[in-house]
């Protein structure tokens, strides 16, 4: 029995290995809860984000942290003319650091922060199929944002990619 045991163990390790490399290289905190992580820890993610693919114009605004939380919004402008809009909010609750979204104004679905670096986040929902994971990683002047999941039993990602959007660029167009 104690082999079979040593040999399932060996073989789940071996499976998880080629996930571990592929973390970044920024040191990351990993935990199902991360309770010693503050909102203040999100700070790179403030300001206004912008990206343009294909005529499709996307802006996401993240407040600065105060008060425990991080408003945030999200508005996608296809060139068709036709929009949508998400309502975000990060905040600091029992659990942990959690990604509240509310798409089109809808419930907000929460996704807990399961991990965090000094340049990337990610969150998960126990409840949600897609989007299961919402990934931030800050690039230079660039925001990345991806989300995973499952649809009919299929992976499937979407990502954007954003530049940061001066402060009085709004007001100049």
């Amino acid at each position: 029995m104690l082999s079979i045991r040593t040999a399932v163990l060996a073989l789940a390790l071996h499976c998880l290995s080629p996930v571990f490399a592929q973390d970044p290289p920024d040191p990351v905190v990993r935990n199902s809860v991360l309770p010693v992580a503050k909102i203040e820890s999100l700070g790179w993610l403030q300001g206004h984000w912008q990206g343009n693919e294909d005529g499709t114009v996307t802006d996401e605004y993240w407040m600065p942290p105060r008060g425990g939380m991080m408003p945030g919004v999200n508005r996608t402008v296809a060139q068709s003319g036709r929009a949508s809009f998400e309502f975000m909010r990060i905040a600091e609750t029992d659990n942990g650091i959690t990604f509240f979204a509310s798409p089109q104004g809808r419930e907000a679905t929460p996704f807990l922060m399961k991990e965090l670096s000094e340049t990337h986040v990610i969150f998960e929902s126990d409840v949600n199929d897609f989007p299961k994971r919402i990934i931030y990683r800050k690039q230079g002047e660039e925001l990345h944002a991806r989300i995973e999941g499952t649809i009919d039993g299929k992976a499937q990602s979407m990502q954007w990619k954003w530049k940061v959007v001066e402060p009085n660029a709004d007001a100049a167009k």
